[in-house]
């Protein structure tokens, strides 16, 4: 079977960077267990990692604990195996307000939590609060729609690339 590649327009992403693989990160239990597993096997999974990158939306608003076991844990691996991290922000509640890009790195040493428009932001703005349980409408709008909402987007207002 002949695997499919596709040409992100990401901002920080070009059709030139040769990706086949790009994992959205959304710092929870399930997706860092998946990103570990794929960073320790992935010959296992058909994975080549000089071909991936994986994607992090900073909402700002992490629990203290996740940054921190974050940046003990997982970024020295990412850092082992030379994996590339794009760590993204929205620039505003609006899909066409685009991303910042915080940090592209293949030795990242810190995670950024905060961009210039967080979560609160974005809830404050329509007048809403946090769901906790059911479907979690706001996690998925800050962090699981960044991959196909960012590779659709023009480049992002301000750019950092480290």
């Amino acid at each position: 079977m002949a695997r499919t590649m596709y040409a992100p327009s990401l901002p920080g992403l070009s059709t030139t960077d040769g990706l086949d693989t790009v994992i959205n990160w959304g710092l929870g239990a399930d997706s860092t267990a998946y990103l570990a597993r794929m960073l320790t096997a992935p010959a296992a999974h058909g994975i080549d990692l000089d071909r991936t990158a994986v994607l992090y939306m900073a909402t700002g608003s992490e629990w203290p604990e996740t940054r921190l076991l974050v940046e003990e844990f997982m970024l020295p691996l990412l850092r082992e195996h030379g994996v590339r991290l794009v760590q993204l922000a929205r620039n505003g509640h609006r899909k066409e307000d685009g991303f910042t890009v915080l940090d592209d790195s293949r030795s990242p040493e810190r995670l950024l939590v905060r961009g210039p428009w967080t979560l609160w932001d974005d809830l404050e703005s329509v007048g809403t609060v946090p769901q906790q349980a059911g479907t979690r409408k706001c996690s998925l709008w800050a962090k699981g729609a960044v991959g196909p909402a960012a590779l659709v987007i023009s480049p992002p207002r301000g750019r950092h690339l480290s």
